[in-house]
């Protein structure tokens, strides 16, 4: 079981509390795609606050992960389909952590 602790600031939540719902308003007007950048960007965001805070047990897979993200998620704009792949092998690299968690517990 995942330890019960806040792993970011105050001023970090709301930060990205206001991107998510201004991301769902912006979303109903854009392009199909953008929905999903917004998405993996708000994920990158996440990672970056919980990294800030210090109190993440094992940082090595979410700094690898949001490298990984970083990289890549622009490839939206110019390589529709290995923003696809992309967005695939990230869920497969979440899933594998997070069954990797599981099994260490």
């Amino acid at each position: 079981m995942m330890a019960e602790r806040m792993v970011i600031s105050e001023e970090n939540f709301y930060e990205l509390l206001s991107f998510m719902v201004t991301s769902a308003h912006l979303s109903i007007e854009e392009p199909e795609l953008y929905g999903s950048f917004r998405l993996i960007d708000g994920a990158c965001r996440l990672i970056e606050f919980a990294l800030e805070s210090g109190q993440l047990r094992d940082e090595d897979f979410v700094r690898e992960f949001k490298e990984y993200a970083d990289a890549r998620k622009h490839s939206m704009m110019t390589d529709e389909p290995g923003y696809v792949r992309f967005l695939e092998e990230a869920t497969g690299k979440l899933a594998k952590e997070l069954k990797r968690q599981a099994t260490e517990q």
